[in-house]
């Protein structure tokens, strides 16, 4: 099979595919996944590769529906290792640091589309010649990237920026970089013919870079319910972010509170790290009223800063809160959602 190409740098290539060749140095060939999903349960790395393998087989054939549509509404975890913050891995959106003064891991992911997977597939080889007659042996690539992009009209509030922070020592961080997973929940969602978009971008071989690549950048439309730090040794979470889905009617606009925290209490919960640094934060919290008007089911929507673990502190506030059951105007509060925000200074010395 005989192919004619002009590279980006003018450089007239005319091969012939072939099988053997050696990979170009820092490239590693994948072997060539299947485009199959599992037909239960929660959808993994794997099978949304898998969905969006299926898309690109489909393509272009107007007597096929498009495959991706009967996943509407599955549900899907997904789990990445994280990468030195400062380092480059296009497939890790989560980063770890350490402070080896304070003894401390940093984790954080800021980005709101996550990776999926990234497949390289090598499709053969060939001998290049540019019009000067310079002969290279080059490699054919098919490369296929997906990421999960939030769709707005069906995200009802965008998750914040995770970050948590531990104190661990050196021999503990180092482990802890290699257990820590960031993990991504939700649900595959849009209109069933658009769920799965993609575009093709063709990188044509020179002398100088003898490797031709043609790559699928595709994305899949998602509501995405959870972020979150996990220790897949312990299984212990470090930190979490749930998105809000509760309907406007079942929130209590203007909570009637028969106890609330004291400054004493607010100072005792306290994030040690932010009071040693004199740090001031915010946070809010979701939580749904009980029978006798306390609070259960609590959940960060925000928090800022983002690492200093007011949400934490929050969290643990809500304890001290409780309403009447019944309100003025006579509306039961129980099964009712409130929201709390909580402001924190610095206590004084």
């Amino acid at each position: 099979m005989r192919h004619e190409l002009f590279g980006a740098t003018g450089l007239f290539l005319a091969f012939s595919i072939s099988a053997a060749a050696a990979s170009p140095p820092g490239r590693r060939d994948q072997p060539e996944v299947r485009p199959t999903v599992s037909p239960t349960g929660a959808l993994s790395d794997r099978d949304l590769l898998g969905i969006v393998l299926l898309t690109l087989e489909k393509r272009g054939d107007s007597f096929s529906a498009d495959p991706a549509g009967r996943f509407v509404g599955r549900r899907f975890r997904i789990t990445q290792t994280l990468k030195e913050n400062g380092t480059r891995n296009e497939e890790a959106d989560g980063s770890w640091s350490y402070d080896n003064r304070n003894h401390s891991m940093t984790f954080s992911v800021d980005d709101d589309q996550y990776h999926v997977m990234f497949a390289s597939r090598r499709i053969g080889s060939y001998l290049g010649q540019n019009a000067f007659g310079v002969k290279a042996r080059v490699l054919a690539y098919h490369d296929t990237s997906v990421v999960l992009v939030p769709r707005s009209e069906s995200t009802t509030e965008r998750l914040a920026p995770l970050s948590v922070v531990v104190g661990a020592d050196s021999q503990t961080g180092r482990a802890l970089s290699k257990s820590v997973r960031f993990v991504v929940e939700g649900e595959i969602v849009g209109n069933p013919s658009s769920v799965v978009t993609c575009d093709t971008h063709e990188n044509p071989a020179t002398i100088d870079d003898p490797v031709y690549e043609i790559t699928e950048s595709c994305s899949i439309g998602v509501q995405v319910d959870r972020i979150a730090f996990v220790d897949i040794l312990t299984g212990i979470t470090l930190k979490e972010l749930v998105a809000d889905r509760t309907p406007a009617h079942a929130w209590l606009p203007n909570p009637e509170w028969t106890h609330t925290p004291s400054d004493d209490d607010v100072t005792s919960f306290y994030p040690e790290r932010a009071r040693r640094r004199e740090v001031s934060g915010r946070a809010e919290i979701s939580c749904v009223v009980q029978a006798a008007g306390s609070l259960k089911e609590c959940s960060v929507l925000s928090e800022e800063p983002s690492d200093q673990q007011f949400g934490e502190a929050a969290l643990n506030l809500a304890s001290l809160y409780s309403m009447a059951p019944r309100l003025a105007d006579g509306t039961l509060s129980e099964g009712r959602s409130v929201r709390l925000p909580i402001r924190f200074q610095p206590p004084p010395r």
